[in-house]
């Protein structure tokens, strides 16, 4: 019996996909992956992170503990920090 093909998500349906507050996606290469949920101690060190980064920060600029971006457009959605 032949593998059905898998068809890739994309970023237009993985904004479609209802929220789920127990639970963090992006979207790696057109398949959904789920993220391990963030540590008392890592949120802690972002935060302070940031602190420092907008002290010395021009005054327009942005500075936050974690941020979306596209490296592919159809197919990728993922958040650093």
């Amino acid at each position: 019996m032949a593998a059905t093909p898998t068809r890739l998500m994309t970023v237009e349906e993985f904004f479609q996909l209802p929220e789920d507050h127990g639970s963090r996606y992006e979207l790696h290469h057109g398949e959904l992956v789920t993220l391990a949920p963030v540590k008392l101690k890592h949120f802690v060190i972002q935060g302070n992170l940031r602190d420092l980064f907008r002290k010395v920060a021009e005054p327009e600029s942005l500075t936050d503990i974690e941020m979306a971006f596209r490296p592919l457009p159809e197919h990728e959605f993922w958040i650093a920090d």
